[in-house]
C-alpha cells in the first residue's frame, strides 16, 4: 500500500508540474497573443484616424464646392439679369432708329409732297 501511496504523490507532483509548465508555456502564449491583439489594435487604432482625417478633408473639400456653386449660381442670375436688360437696351435702340429713319422719310415725303402741290 505505501508503494501505492508513493505513487500517488509521484504522479500528484507531476500533474502539478505539468500544470504549472502548460501554465507559464499558455502565459507566455497569451502574453504573445495579448501584444499581437494591442498591435492589431494599434494599426486599427491609426488607419481609422487616417479614414477620419480623410473624411473631414473631403468634407472641407465638399463645403470649399457648394461654395463655389452656389457663387456661380449667383453670378449666372447676375448674368441673366444683366443680359436681359442689355437685350432690351439693344431693342429699343434698334426701334429708336427704325422710328426716326421713319420720320424722316415721311418728313422727306411731306416735303416733297408740298413742292409738288406748289408747283401745280
Amino acid at each position: 500500500m505505501m508503494f501505492s501511496s508513493k505513487k500517488g504523490i509521484v504522479d500528484d507532483k507531476t500533474k502539478l508540474l505539468n500544470q504549472n509548465q502548460s501554465f507559464s508555456a499558455s502565459s507566455v502564449s497569451s502574453d504573445d497573443k495579448l501584444a499581437k491583439v494591442q498591435s492589431q489594435v494599434g494599426e486599427l487604432k491609426n488607419t481609422m484616424n487616417d479614414t477620419i482625417d480623410k473624411a473631414i478633408g473631403r468634407g472641407v473639400a465638399l463645403d470649399i464646392l457648394d461654395d463655389k456653386s452656389n457663387n456661380l449660381q449667383q453670378q449666372s442670375l447676375i448674368f441673366k439679369d444683366r443680359t436681359t436688360k442689355l437685350k432690351r437696351k439693344q431693342c429699343q435702340k434698334k426701334w429708336g432708329i427704325i422710328v426716326c429713319i421713319a420720320i424722316t422719310i415721311a418728313c422727306v415725303i411731306a416735303i416733297l409732297a408740298a413742292i409738288i402741290k406748289a408747283r401745280s
